[in-house]
């Protein structure tokens, strides 16, 4: 019988509060004032609780659990980033795709 392969989990974070400060920093080099939340939210149409949400840590049960494609492009377009700068990856130690009950979700 041949052996499945294994293959590592990848655990996806959010880094959009890297994005607004990089775009902040920016901002500050062509002596334009820096943007709170609140302006990123009025600048892509999202309520201030969700861009909030996109900025907790990922053990804080108010994080955002996810982020849509619009939103992702909502706010490339104005941090001008990339959706490579929204997020990274990391491996989970220890934990396979095969070893994962498709019922349950990854903390």
């Amino acid at each position: 019988m041949e052996e499945l392969e294994r293959i590592p989990l990848k655990k996806v974070k959010l880094t959009v509060n890297t994005c607004l400060a990089y775009f902040n920093l920016q901002r500050s080099f062509k002596g334009l004032p820096p943007w709170s939340i609140n302006e990123v939210a009025r600048k892509t149409g999202t309520s201030p609780t969700t861009i909030h949400r996109l900025f907790r840590e990922e053990n804080d049960p108010k994080a955002a659990q996810a982020l849509s494609l619009d939103l992702a492009t909502r706010l490339c377009s104005v941090l001008e980033c990339e959706v490579s700068d929204l997020m990274t990856t990391e491996l989970v130690e220890g934990v396979y795709l095969d070893s994962i009950d498709k019922k349950s979700s990854i903390d």
